[in-house]
């Protein structure tokens, strides 16, 4: 539709416009007068689809404006729904002369402003159907609305409620579209928006003229946000108790400084309204940003689209009271607030309408939807018998449908609850459920149930899954101190940060209660560690042996700072390396030189320091022991301080044997700058085998012997019947190096094929022995027989 304006030098237009036509030459003729404002009045026109707005002022600037909002239209949310979101002008009406006088707009039917909505009073008597789940859908439809505007730059500017009309089913339409700003993008003209209402201008705006100000969507923010305060909370956002001193300010006044009962301690919110804390915490958070935050910073406050997410969110989460049918509210955020106001003032802000509630077909739809999110199947059996009296038999169909989709979820969920019940298997049963789980987008899967102890069955499931991943973890560092002989402490930083006594201390019967057992211990160390680093940093060597343990050093090596310490620890006790710390006899044999040690006490004034300090000692048959031999007073006890040092085929069986003193502390070796050399006299009694030496130079002879090798006899008998697998027969000077598979002084002998050993019949075997045995070992040879293969069962042990 195109036309020119025209404009002619007289202004004078009559009290009630006649001979008013389109731009297309229809006369149209006015009816009633419906509504005055600053602007221009409407009127009812003989066509029953338009109203009509006729300017008190007309002007070329507004004609030029209603041109361009013709070729421009935005686009409607609800036409799909035959509602019309948007009041846009849809024709220009003229005079005889041919001025633009003003224009016509759809006719919107059954609509009452939003004042009569979210005001209690007026709601009880012009729309009591209204609930709170209407105000929130209002609310949607009202950002829905500026969304729309928004994305056509579009900018309302007056945002009041008396701008908008809302209808019985929440559906909203706004109006006073020609007070819009306007941007002509083809002729790059701005029709600037001159109108605000007190409680709606955002604080940059007040005070200023608003017919020179260019307005942003940043603007639109705050009204919209306060337009849905009033909708949720039916009182302004700035309203509240004034404690401050002297009269209170006004409206604009509070907005313009600040001061909302979110944040100011002026301003405290009324008692007879309820709290912002009946709402979610992501509702709340979107007031406080765009009223205390975006005060100061205008592009925090939510837009209109973010309003819309926020408010579809919300939707969703709201349910109906058990006790009051028309009383919506947030389950998440404790018992309903409308019960509680009706029994704190005696005023029901959404009062029942008795039988016409009871055969309201939304009400009861939304009772049975409630009923299934808290998985209540039998409440919501007897609601779906009422909807089958009132309910379209399509919408009836997909409730049936969900109904049984609910009732096969807690069956599932039964299951759920008996592995939550079990002890240390209730991880792993719990995570197999979960995994062939169909459902596992369901609300039901994020709702606190009784069923799972008032906890959702997804944080069941997640912890669970942690407390798996954690163990896992942790039994992982636990093998890895195994396999490098260490404590399990030695990771005490790791334990610490992997543990969770929320999720680990639970069960008494997990699996965690054996590692729950090592925290204490792991806190001290923690903080011992914390007292030893600084002072090892610091060169305090005394207060680092006083707070020192092996167990510090997995830490140490993390941290860098082990070589520190070992070289502290050398310069401390090289003072003590001169004195004499053990003494030793010597005997001679081809094979290698038995010794025998004895150390002396540690000092006093060394032991009172650290109790992890012990003796040890390096051997080497070369004096710059540049292949030296190293044995702990530790491994020396349990050697009955005697020692076996074999001959290597290159060594001269006659050179002398050095030993250099040293101190251990853990990992680290202290050794002294004096040697020993010891020479060789008689030979040896008897001998004691080190368990420090690689099988490849145990016990090489110098010479062959030329006498007859003896033979071992075994016989084996039983109780029982025994099906024998093939067997190795070991042998060695102790059980320990029979039973440790990494210890060099046990070798096999023999092997025995695979045989029945009958019960109480005994069987004989001989097995010859070789020279690489000594003879002088064979009367205290202890055997062991064991199955070469590994699954095999255990050994049996004979000397």
């Amino acid at each position: 539709m195109t036309f020119d304006p025209l404009f002619p030098q007289n202004k004078n237009i009559d009290s009630f416009p006649m001979g008013l036509r389109s731009s297309e030459g229809t006369v149209l003729s006015l009816q009633r007068k419906l509504n005055s404002s600053g602007e221009g009045s409407i009127y009812a026109t003989e066509d029953p689809r338009y109203f009509a707005k006729i300017y008190h002022n007309p002007s070329l600037e507004k004609a030029k404006k209603l041109q361009t909002m013709l070729l421009t239209p935005p686009s409607d949310p609800t036409a799909s729904q035959g509602h019309i979101s948007i009041a846009w002008p849809i024709d220009i009406l003229l005079n005889k002369q041919g001025a633009v006088q003003g224009f016509l707009m759809p006719k919107i039917r059954g609509g009452m402003d939003l004042t009569h909505v979210y005001n209690p009073r007026l709601r009880r008597q012009k729309a009591p159907e209204f609930n709170w789940y209407y105000l929130h859908t209002t609310a949607l439809n009202v950002a829905w609305i500026l969304k729309a505007l928004h994305d056509k730059t579009f900018i309302v500017g007056d945002l009041k409620p008396e701008n908008f009309l809302v209808n019985n089913k929440a559906l909203v339409t706004i109006l006073d579209t020609d007070s819009f700003q306007i941007y002509d993008q083809t002729n790059q003209v701005l029709f600037l928006s001159p109108v605000g209402s007190e409680g709606f201008t955002p604080p940059e705006l007040i005070g200023k003229n608003l017919n020179l100000e260019t307005r942003s969507e940043i603007h639109d923010r705050f009204g919209l946000a306060v337009l849905i305060y009033f909708l949720l909370f039916g009182v302004h956002p700035f309203s509240g108790v004034w404690k401050g001193q002297g009269e209170p300010p006004s409206l604009d006044m509070r907005i313009f400084q600040g001061l909302s009962p979110f944040s100011s301690p002026l301003l405290e919110p009324s008692p007879l309204v309820p709290p912002l804390s009946i709402l979610p915490p992501f509702l709340k958070d979107a007031f406080k940003q765009t009223f205390d935050k975006g005060h100061l910073t205008p592009t925090a406050r939510l837009s209109a689209s973010d309003w819309m997410t926020l408010l579809k969110k919300s939707l969703s989460l709201l349910e109906t009271c058990p006790a009051h049918l028309s009383h919506f509210y947030y389950p998440s955020q404790g018992h309903c607030p409308w019960c509680l106001h009706l029994l704190k003032t005696n005023v029901d802000l959404f009062p029942t309408n008795g039988t016409q509630d009871k055969n309201n077909a939304f009400l009861i739809a939304k009772q049975f939807e409630s009923f299934l999110k808290v998985g209540d199947i039998l409440k919501a059996g007897k609601v779906l018998t009422l909807l089958k009296i009132n309910c379209d038999p399509a919408l009836l169909k997909s409730y049936e449908n969900m109904l049984e989709e609910t009732s096969s979820i807690m069956e599932t969920f039964e299951k759920f609850s008996e592995a939550l019940k079990k002890g240390r298997e209730k991880d792993r049963e719990l995570l197999t459920l979960w995994k062939n789980f169909s459902f596992k987008t369901h609300p039901l899967v994020q709702r606190p149930l009784p069923l799972f102890e008032d906890k959702s069955l997804q944080d069941c499931v997640q912890r669970s899954q942690t407390r798996q991943d954690l163990l896992k973890e942790i039994n992982l560092l636990l093998k890895e101190a195994k396999a490098s002989h260490q404590s399990p402490l030695s990771y005490f930083d790791d334990l610490l940060r992997l543990w969770n006594k929320d999720l680990f201390e639970e069960d008494e019967k997990s699996e965690s209660c054996s590692i729950a057992s090592l925290m204490p211990e792991a806190h001290e160390a923690f903080k011992t560690y914390t007292l030893l680093k600084p002072a090892l940093l610091n060169h305090k060597t005394e207060e680092v042996l006083l707070l020192w343990s092996p167990i510090f050093e997995h830490r140490l090596k993390r941290d860098g700072l082990f070589e520190p310490l070992q070289r502290l620890l050398h310069t401390f006790f090289q003072p003590f390396m001169g004195k004499t710390i053990f003494k030793a006899t010597r005997t001679h044999k081809k094979e290698g030189l038995l010794v025998h040690l004895q150390f002396q006490p540690i000092p006093v004034s060394l032991k009172s320091l650290t109790p992890h300090l012990k003796h040890g000692i390096f051997l080497s048959f070369s004096k710059d022991f540049k292949t030296p031999l190293f044995i702990s007073q530790k491994k020396l006890d349990f050697l009955g301080n005697t020692i076996f040092i074999p001959f290597s085929a290159s060594e001269d069986p006659i050179s002398p044997l050095y030993i250099r003193p040293a101190f251990v502390l853990g990992e680290i070796f202290l050794g002294s700058k004096n040697i020993v050399s010891l020479d060789y006299t008689s030979p040896p009694v008897e001998i004691f085998l080190s368990t420090s030496f690689s099988k490849s130079s145990f016990f090489k002879p110098m010479k062959k012997t030329s006498e007859p090798s003896p033979f071992l006899k075994i016989r084996i008998k039983s109780s029982h019947s025994i099906e024998l697998p093939t067997l190795l027969i070991k042998g060695g000077v102790s059980r320990v190096a029979l039973l440790c598979d990494t210890e060099p002084d046990a070798f096999v002998l023999g092997e025995i094929s695979p045989c029945l050993l009958e019960e109480n019949t005994p069987l004989d075997f001989e097995i010859p022995i070789g020279e690489e045995i000594p003879k002088n070992l064979l009367n205290k040879l202890k055997i062991s027989l064991e199955p070469k293969e590994k699954k095999a069962p255990a050994s049996f042990f004979f000397s």
